[in-house]
């Protein structure tokens, strides 16, 4: 059986707490990216200066 104190590793809980901190930061920035993305790309629209007809149709620019 193992036990807790030869399980134990014996690095510094600062530099555990920096570690984790570090992630946490990346993956709010990462968060905040794609979140920043979806409205970016949302308030953009959809294109209205374009005809598409039938399936599989290539859009062409409006005679209007």
């Amino acid at each position: 059986m193992l036990a807790t104190h030869e399980a134990a590793s014996d690095v510094p809980a600062a530099m555990i707490a920096t570690t984790f901190l570090g992630y946490m930061g990346l993956y709010a920035f990462l968060l905040a990216a794609y979140v920043g993305t979806l409205y970016y790309l949302a308030g953009k629209g959809r294109r209205t200066d374009v005809t598409v007809e039938g399936p599989g149709a290539v859009p062409v620019p409006s005679q209007a």
